[in-house]
Protein backbone atom coordinates (compact mmCIF):
# COMPACT_ATOMS: atom_id res chain seq x y z
CA UNK A 1 0.00 0.00 0.00
CA UNK A 2 2.88 2.32 1.13
CA UNK A 3 4.56 1.62 -2.82
CA UNK A 4 1.50 2.61 -4.76
CA UNK A 5 0.95 5.75 -2.31
CA UNK A 6 4.62 6.45 -2.89
CA UNK A 7 3.79 6.29 -7.04
CA UNK A 8 1.15 8.05 -6.86
CA UNK A 9 2.35 11.05 -5.67
CA UNK A 10 5.28 10.68 -8.81
CA UNK A 11 2.30 10.92 -10.88
CA UNK A 12 1.81 13.87 -9.71
CA UNK A 13 5.20 15.06 -9.14
CA UNK A 14 5.18 15.48 -12.77
CA UNK A 15 2.61 18.38 -12.60
CA UNK A 16 4.67 19.93 -10.02
CA UNK A 17 8.26 18.12 -10.38
CA UNK A 18 11.21 21.40 -11.66
CA UNK A 19 8.73 24.48 -10.16
CA UNK A 20 12.68 25.72 -10.05
CA UNK A 21 12.71 26.70 -13.74
CA UNK A 22 9.16 27.73 -14.28
CA UNK A 23 9.23 30.98 -13.21
CA UNK A 24 12.93 31.33 -16.25
CA UNK A 25 10.93 28.60 -19.17
CA UNK A 26 7.00 29.97 -18.62
CA UNK A 27 4.11 27.76 -19.47
CA UNK A 28 5.08 26.00 -22.39
CA UNK A 29 8.30 24.18 -20.59
CA UNK A 30 5.82 23.78 -17.23
CA UNK A 31 3.37 22.13 -19.57
CA UNK A 32 6.15 19.60 -21.41
CA UNK A 33 6.40 18.04 -18.06
CA UNK A 34 3.25 16.32 -18.06
CA UNK A 35 4.16 14.80 -21.60
CA UNK A 36 7.42 13.10 -20.87
CA UNK A 37 7.32 9.36 -21.21
CA UNK A 38 9.49 7.20 -18.69
CA UNK A 39 9.87 4.57 -21.61
CA UNK A 40 11.95 7.19 -23.95
CA UNK A 41 13.03 10.21 -21.65
CA UNK A 42 15.16 10.79 -18.74
CA UNK A 43 12.76 11.87 -16.28
CA UNK A 44 13.59 15.53 -14.37
CA UNK A 45 13.45 13.36 -11.25
CA UNK A 46 16.59 12.37 -12.29
CA UNK A 47 19.09 15.02 -12.14
CA UNK A 48 22.69 14.77 -13.47
CA UNK A 49 25.63 16.85 -12.07
CA UNK A 50 28.23 17.14 -14.56
CA UNK A 51 31.72 17.61 -13.19
CA UNK A 52 34.52 18.58 -15.20
CA UNK A 53 32.61 18.93 -18.75
CA UNK A 54 35.59 20.55 -21.22
CA UNK A 55 35.23 22.94 -24.03
CA UNK A 56 36.56 20.46 -26.48
CA UNK A 57 33.86 17.65 -25.17
CA UNK A 58 30.76 19.70 -24.76
CA UNK A 59 29.18 19.09 -27.54
CA UNK A 60 29.70 15.75 -28.17
CA UNK A 61 28.55 15.00 -24.56
CA UNK A 62 25.30 16.89 -25.48
CA UNK A 63 24.77 15.06 -28.27
CA UNK A 64 24.99 11.69 -26.57
CA UNK A 65 22.70 13.28 -23.42
CA UNK A 66 19.99 14.20 -25.77
CA UNK A 67 20.07 11.23 -27.22
CA UNK A 68 19.20 9.46 -24.33
CA UNK A 69 16.08 11.86 -24.16
CA UNK A 70 17.77 13.48 -20.93
CA UNK A 71 15.38 16.10 -19.62
CA UNK A 72 17.83 18.26 -17.77
CA UNK A 73 21.32 18.43 -16.25
CA UNK A 74 23.55 20.78 -14.72
CA UNK A 75 27.41 21.76 -15.36
CA UNK A 76 29.38 22.33 -12.33
CA UNK A 77 31.52 25.80 -12.77
CA UNK A 78 34.53 24.05 -10.40
CA UNK A 79 36.77 24.14 -13.78
CA UNK A 80 37.80 27.46 -14.91
CA UNK A 81 36.78 26.66 -18.06
CA UNK A 82 33.15 25.36 -16.91
CA UNK A 83 31.10 28.98 -18.65
CA UNK A 84 32.86 28.73 -22.19
CA UNK A 85 32.09 24.47 -21.85
CA UNK A 86 28.41 25.26 -20.62
CA UNK A 87 27.77 27.41 -23.25
CA UNK A 88 28.77 25.25 -25.78
CA UNK A 89 26.74 22.21 -24.40
CA UNK A 90 23.65 24.45 -24.11
CA UNK A 91 24.01 25.59 -27.95
CA UNK A 92 24.01 21.29 -28.98
CA UNK A 93 21.28 20.28 -26.47
CA UNK A 94 18.26 20.79 -28.35
CA UNK A 95 15.48 20.76 -26.02
CA UNK A 96 17.59 20.03 -22.86
CA UNK A 97 16.52 21.83 -19.45
CA UNK A 98 20.44 23.16 -18.84
CA UNK A 99 21.10 24.85 -15.26
CA UNK A 100 24.59 26.05 -13.59
CA UNK A 101 25.69 24.16 -10.44
CA UNK A 102 28.70 25.64 -8.29
CA UNK A 103 27.19 28.88 -8.27
CA UNK A 104 29.50 31.03 -5.90
CA UNK A 105 29.07 34.69 -7.34
CA UNK A 106 26.01 36.91 -8.53
CA UNK A 107 28.55 37.88 -11.91
CA UNK A 108 28.75 33.83 -12.33
CA UNK A 109 24.57 34.06 -12.05
CA UNK A 110 24.41 36.63 -14.73
CA UNK A 111 27.22 35.02 -17.26
CA UNK A 112 25.17 31.31 -17.18
CA UNK A 113 22.32 33.14 -18.02
CA UNK A 114 23.45 34.92 -20.98
CA UNK A 115 24.71 31.54 -21.98
CA UNK A 116 21.03 30.17 -22.09
CA UNK A 117 20.73 28.30 -18.32
CA UNK A 118 17.30 27.84 -17.11
CA UNK A 119 18.55 27.67 -13.46
CA UNK A 120 21.40 27.75 -10.99
CA UNK A 121 22.04 25.82 -8.29
CA UNK A 122 24.23 26.53 -5.28
CA UNK A 123 26.20 24.79 -2.37
CA UNK A 124 24.64 26.64 0.18
CA UNK A 125 21.74 29.14 0.84
CA UNK A 126 22.71 33.19 0.22
CA UNK A 127 20.46 36.01 0.25
CA UNK A 128 22.39 37.72 -2.38
CA UNK A 129 22.43 34.78 -4.81
CA UNK A 130 18.63 34.10 -4.46
CA UNK A 131 18.41 37.92 -5.15
CA UNK A 132 20.42 38.07 -8.05
CA UNK A 133 18.84 35.14 -9.65
CA UNK A 134 15.68 36.67 -9.06
CA UNK A 135 16.65 40.38 -10.67
CA UNK A 136 18.16 37.98 -13.39
CA UNK A 137 15.15 35.96 -14.36
CA UNK A 138 16.40 32.64 -13.62
CA UNK A 139 15.65 30.29 -11.22
CA UNK A 140 17.82 28.74 -8.30
CA UNK A 141 18.13 25.24 -6.47
CA UNK A 142 19.82 25.83 -2.96
CA UNK A 143 22.01 23.74 -1.55
CA UNK A 144 20.82 22.60 2.44
CA UNK A 145 21.47 20.12 5.25
CA UNK A 146 19.69 21.73 7.90
CA UNK A 147 16.79 22.86 9.19
CA UNK A 148 18.27 26.14 10.03
CA UNK A 149 19.40 26.55 5.97
CA UNK A 150 15.77 25.21 4.75
CA UNK A 151 14.18 27.83 6.35
CA UNK A 152 16.90 30.56 5.47
CA UNK A 153 16.68 29.38 1.72
CA UNK A 154 12.74 29.47 1.74
CA UNK A 155 12.19 32.74 3.59
CA UNK A 156 14.43 34.38 0.87
CA UNK A 157 12.55 32.41 -2.10
CA UNK A 158 14.61 29.57 -3.20
CA UNK A 159 12.44 27.78 -5.82
CA UNK A 160 13.85 24.17 -5.24
CA UNK A 161 16.17 22.57 -2.26
CA UNK A 162 19.16 20.41 -2.90
CA UNK A 163 19.46 18.36 0.66
CA UNK A 164 23.20 17.35 0.77
CA UNK A 165 25.15 15.06 1.16
CA UNK A 166 23.17 12.41 1.73
CA UNK A 167 25.26 10.98 4.48
CA UNK A 168 24.24 13.74 6.54
CA UNK A 169 20.43 14.01 5.54
CA UNK A 170 19.12 10.55 6.16
CA UNK A 171 15.64 9.85 4.88
CA UNK A 172 14.36 10.13 8.58
CA UNK A 173 16.11 13.30 8.92
CA UNK A 174 14.68 14.85 5.59
CA UNK A 175 11.21 14.01 7.24
CA UNK A 176 11.79 16.29 10.43
CA UNK A 177 12.79 19.04 8.44
CA UNK A 178 10.10 18.84 5.73
CA UNK A 179 7.56 18.35 8.75
CA UNK A 180 9.32 21.43 10.54
CA UNK A 181 9.23 24.20 8.25
CA UNK A 182 5.73 24.72 7.15
CA UNK A 183 4.09 24.66 4.32
CA UNK A 184 6.27 26.13 2.04
CA UNK A 185 8.46 23.30 0.95
CA UNK A 186 5.29 21.94 -0.30
CA UNK A 187 5.20 23.88 -3.49
CA UNK A 188 8.86 23.55 -4.28
CA UNK A 189 10.74 20.59 -5.44
CA UNK A 190 13.55 18.81 -3.14
CA UNK A 191 16.41 16.63 -4.40
CA UNK A 192 18.74 14.76 -2.83
CA UNK A 193 22.50 14.33 -3.44
CA UNK A 194 25.85 13.12 -2.51
CA UNK A 195 26.84 9.43 -2.38
CA UNK A 196 23.09 7.82 -3.12
CA UNK A 197 23.47 4.32 -2.69
CA UNK A 198 20.83 2.19 -5.35
CA UNK A 199 19.33 0.57 -2.27
CA UNK A 200 18.05 4.07 -0.83
CA UNK A 201 15.83 5.23 -3.63
CA UNK A 202 12.70 3.50 -2.46
CA UNK A 203 13.20 4.83 1.51
CA UNK A 204 13.94 8.56 0.07
CA UNK A 205 10.89 8.23 -2.12
CA UNK A 206 8.50 7.29 1.17
CA UNK A 207 10.08 10.22 2.69
CA UNK A 208 8.89 12.46 0.04
CA UNK A 209 11.86 13.15 -1.66
CA UNK A 210 11.20 14.57 -5.39
CA UNK A 211 14.23 13.81 -7.04
CA UNK A 212 17.94 12.90 -6.99
CA UNK A 213 20.89 14.89 -7.97
CA UNK A 214 23.57 12.27 -9.68
CA UNK A 215 27.25 13.85 -9.54
CA UNK A 216 29.35 12.37 -12.51
CA UNK A 217 33.03 13.18 -13.40
CA UNK A 218 33.29 13.84 -17.21
CA UNK A 219 36.54 14.01 -17.28
CA UNK A 220 37.44 10.40 -16.36
CA UNK A 221 35.13 8.60 -18.87
CA UNK A 222 33.90 9.18 -22.36
CA UNK A 223 30.65 10.28 -23.23
CA UNK A 224 29.05 7.55 -24.30
CA UNK A 225 29.64 6.43 -21.00
CA UNK A 226 28.17 8.92 -19.48
CA UNK A 227 25.12 8.47 -20.92
CA UNK A 228 24.97 4.64 -20.11
CA UNK A 229 25.32 5.54 -16.27
CA UNK A 230 22.92 7.68 -16.25
CA UNK A 231 20.38 5.17 -18.74
CA UNK A 232 21.18 2.97 -15.76
CA UNK A 233 20.10 5.05 -12.90
CA UNK A 234 16.80 6.23 -14.44
CA UNK A 235 15.80 2.47 -15.17
CA UNK A 236 16.80 1.48 -11.60
CA UNK A 237 14.63 4.32 -10.64
CA UNK A 238 11.79 4.12 -13.30
CA UNK A 239 11.85 0.19 -11.75
CA UNK A 240 11.55 1.11 -8.29
CA UNK A 241 8.49 3.47 -9.15
CA UNK A 242 6.82 0.78 -10.62
CA UNK A 243 7.48 -2.23 -8.42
Amino acid sequence: MIVVKVRTMFNLTYTILFMIVQSACGTQFFNKLSKISSTCSISPQLLPVLHNVMPDNAKNLAFQLSSIGLHSCTISLRHPTAIQALDIFIQHSNDMVVGASTVVSESQIREVKKCGAKFVSTMFPCYELIKTSHNSDISILCGVVTKSDTESALEWGAQGLKFYPANQVSPEQFKIIKNGVGTKINNISCYIAGGISNDQYDTYLQAGIDGFAIGIDCNTINSSTVADLIKQKHDLLYKVLNT
